[in-house]
């Protein structure tokens, strides 16, 4: 898992049990945490995959600045749980490393295409 110091000491104020950010039982405990926590804040949206891609953008680049983007397609009268709209305001939003958060969604996307039914990734072609 990749956590900031921050988000580590956070999730660990509420898991006194979690050692170090260095551990790796610990960090993967709060990476599992944190998942599950940004999982039920989008609880909103209607399908799954636009779930995953609102999770696992707040993942990649912070809930803040996915809230910002979201705003910005308000202001544009788009919507904001649609993640095509979200990508389209996406150059608007000030200090969002945009294309880095787009990358990471599509190799997550392109992972989960090659899992087979138990969850396995099967080898590419």
């Amino acid at each position: 898992m990749q956590l900031l110091p921050s988000t580590f000491s956070e999730i660990r104020s509420h898991n006194p049990d979690l050692e170090s950010i260095d551990d790796p039982r610990s960090n993967i405990a709060a990476g599992i945490h944190h998942d599950r926590r940004l999982w039920r804040l989008w609880s909103d949206h209607d399908s799954e995959i636009e779930r995953q891609r609102f999770m696992f953008a707040s993942y990649n680049a912070g809930r803040g600045t996915i809230l910002r983007a979201q705003a910005a397609a308000r202001r544009r009268q788009l919507d904001e749980r649609v993640w095509r709209d979200i990508e389209s305001v996406a150059p608007a939003v000030t200090g969002w490393r945009y294309r880095e958060t787009f990358s990471y969604l599509r190799t997550i996307e392109g992972m989960v295409g090659r899992m087979d039914p138990r969850g396995r990734l099967r080898p590419r072609n």
